[in-house]
């Protein structure tokens, strides 16, 4: 296969990847599709979340996840954040939560959607249990489109 065909049937897979399918319903159906995330104030928080996010239709094919539906992410991301197993899963008709997780430490965003997008608070975890506070940083997601994703939904 040509670089040129293999470029034209990655920029289909990724776009068809954010295609609106039905998720819980046709009140988050529209709620499919590509954001690019920024943090609110904090710098330190694009090391622990995406800079681009596609919420996907299907459910997650990765067992830490199982109960999620999928995303993917962009090629960077992935590549940065590939020990990260990352879902999502609609809370009501308005909100949301992404998680993303190796299974011992991760990420999880918990918000709701706009006009826009969506918007929330994300902070890290893990699976040692100390005393100190989980500090939680606002991160808003702009709809955006579907280009430059990884070829597996992660």
């Amino acid at each position: 296969m040509s670089s040129s065909a293999l470029l034209k049937f990655s920029l289909i897979s990724a776009l068809s990847a954010c295609a609106g399918h039905r998720v819980g319903g046709s009140e988050t159906a529209h709620r499919i599709g590509c954001y690019t995330v920024r943090s609110a104030g904090v710098d330190t928080v694009k090391v622990w979340f995406p800079d681009t996010i596609a919420l996907l239709s299907s459910r997650s094919k990765d067992e830490v996840i199982a109960d999620l539906y999928g995303t993917r992410l962009n090629d960077r991301d992935a590549k940065n954040m590939s020990l990260l197993a990352f879902g999502w899963r609609p809370l009501a008709t308005d909100s949301l939560r992404i998680v993303g997780t190796s299974g011992f430490f991760g990420v999880e965003f918990e918000g709701r959607f706009t006009d826009e997008g969506f918007e929330g608070s994300t902070a890290s975890f893990t699976d040692v249990i100390d005393n100190e506070p989980i500090p939680r940083h606002r991160i808003i997601g702009t709809r955006a489109r579907c280009l430059g994703f990884a070829a597996r939904a992660a």
